[in-house]
């Protein structure tokens, strides 16, 4: 699964991902966040991964 969300000024957008590993039972979520500017560049990223389901 793949999905994006931009919000209504269009200055930041979220990329979200979740990930099922075939050798387990495990789900990873990870997301990234952009800010961008005036110009359509990336100004700032922020990332997030759950590692929780790894620490059973």
């Amino acid at each position: 699964m793949l999905d994006h969300f931009f919000n209504e000024e269009q200055t930041s957008v979220i990329s979200r991902t979740a990930i099922h590993l075939k050798f387990s039972d495990i789900k990873l979520r990870v997301a990234d966040r952009f800010l961008i500017d005036e110009a359509g560049q990336i100004i700032e990223q922020e990332n997030y991964f759950d590692a929780s389901p790894l620490r059973r």
